[in-house]
């Protein structure tokens, strides 16, 4: 008789610990729900990825932590793109999402993403580049207008930048200068710091 009053015993404690496992894995869910606003796209508002585009060759990676978001990296992100950085902070599987989807993530998700990302940067920089040469520098545009044809190159440098009436005659002839056929360089040694007036 001991025996079968050990098993019950012991198959109680267990339901018990089962159910209060179940209770507040439910509790939690709800209190980080109640907290957290998850968007259309399943990502809580504010864990978005970031993406910051600048002109040039420079591009940068930035991979949160563990149970992170990209905004942790917001400031390092935002100070790198002022500075001329083309900067990608993708949100990894099942961050920024709700409790149910993080746990559901696993690390090689993760790498993947990651390694996708890298993929996806390095790629548009190279074609940027292979429109106008690895031998300039910022800032490379491309402009496609219905009566032109497609004109990739770098510049205008020009420090003060003009205004008004000024900047469009300044692109007006650039547009002219960049769409001739032949027409590969024009440049000047700049004899002052840069204005942004």
């Amino acid at each position: 008789m001991e025996p079968i009053v050990g098993v019950f015993t012991l198959t109680v404690l267990v339901a018990i610990v089962l159910v209060t496992r179940v209770v507040i894995r439910q509790r939690d869910e709800r209190d980080a729900a109640s907290r957290l606003r998850v968007g259309e796209s399943g990502v809580v508002a504010g864990a978005e990825p970031i993406a910051l585009d600048a002109a040039g060759r420079r591009a940068v990676l930035l991979l949160h932590g563990f149970a992170d978001t990209p905004q942790a990296l917001g400031y390092l992100a935002q100070h790198l793109h002022a500075v001329g950085w083309t900067v990608r902070a993708p949100l990894l599987p099942g961050h920024g999402r709700t409790l149910r989807a993080f746990a559901a993530s696993r690390a090689d998700e993760w790498v993947q993403c990651a390694r996708d990302e890298f993929a996806a940067l390095r790629a548009s920089h190279d074609d940027a580049m292979s429109r106008v040469g690895l031998d300039v520098g910022t800032p490379v545009l491309r402009v496609s207008a219905p009566d032109l044809p497609q004109l990739d190159f770098f510049g205008p440098v020009v420090t003060p930048a003009p205004k008004g009436e000024a900047a469009g005659r300044l692109w007006d002839g650039t547009l002219l200068v960049a769409g001739t056929p032949g027409f590969y360089e024009l440049k000047r040694t700049r004899d002052a710091s840069p204005s942004f007036d």
